[in-house]
């Protein structure tokens, strides 16, 4: 059968239509596929420029940290060693002798423990320098371990000596936070090495040992720094 030019023209061009809608259709799919892989390299990049960075921050972080530390070390050394001569001192020296006589001038009768009044002018300097030395722990700045490794005996007996006349002096001052810091210490002497509250007979040898001579008491304080922690830490 013939068929007509038309119709043949019709046909061809229906079919290059279809060749171009599906070349179209196979070129649009191709760029397609390579923008999908272009977007997975990309994110590939990313997640590895982004892991690059983690380690990069947690390197610096890390540097920061001991340089932190290095510098935290510095100071509690330089503190700690200023303290420990304030307390060796003579100044301090007197202060407890003078609290531990007027201890036993006026609440040891017949060998038995009374609770005190009041807290005469050197027990207060001693109360002082311990609620300084709690806020200085607390805060951070000293180390609860170093501080009751050098003054923990010494913070155990005071307070449990001198208690009932530190809450007298709360109470008439309306000020539940005074010598706070002190009574803070002392809850983590009790507590370091299972040391406890001490006894009434702990606290009599605790007198008892204060009567002795000026040369003896201060061999017989708590030890004092070590040279090589009186030397800050260098950063080699």
């Amino acid at each position: 059968m013939d068929l007509d030019p038309l119709t043949v023209l019709i046909a061809v061009g229906g079919m290059a239509t279809g060749v171009g809608a599906i070349w179209a259709a196979w070129v649009a799919r191709r760029q397609l596929r390579a923008h999908a892989e272009f977007v997975e390299e990309q994110n590939v990049l990313m997640r590895r420029q982004t892991e690059l960075t983690a380690q990069s921050v947690a390197a610096q972080l890390k540097s920061l940290q001991l340089r932190d530390e290095r510098e935290r070390i510095r100071l509690e050394v330089g503190v700690m060693s200023q303290l420990w001569e304030e307390w060796t001192g003579p100044i301090f020296q007197r202060y407890r002798r003078a609290s531990f006589q007027y201890f036993l001038d006026h609440y040891l009768v017949d060998g038995q423990l009374r609770e005190p009044e009041y807290i005469d002018g050197a027990t207060r300097a001693l109360f002082n320098f311990y609620t300084e030395l709690g806020y200085l722990t607390r805060t951070g700045v000293l180390r609860a371990e170093r501080v009751l490794d050098l003054h923990g005996n010494s913070i155990r007996h005071g307070w449990a000596l001198w208690r009932p006349a530190a809450m007298r002096e709360r109470e008439m001052w309306s000020d539940p936070a005074r010598y706070a810091d002190f009574e803070y210490l002392y809850g983590l002497a009790v507590k370091y090495r299972d040391r406890g509250e001490p006894s009434q007979e702990e606290l009599l040898l605790f007198l008892r040992k204060q009567g002795r001579t000026e040369e003896e008491m201060l061999a017989a304080a708590e030890s004092p720094l070590p040279a090589r922690e009186r030397t800050a830490p260098t950063d080699s």
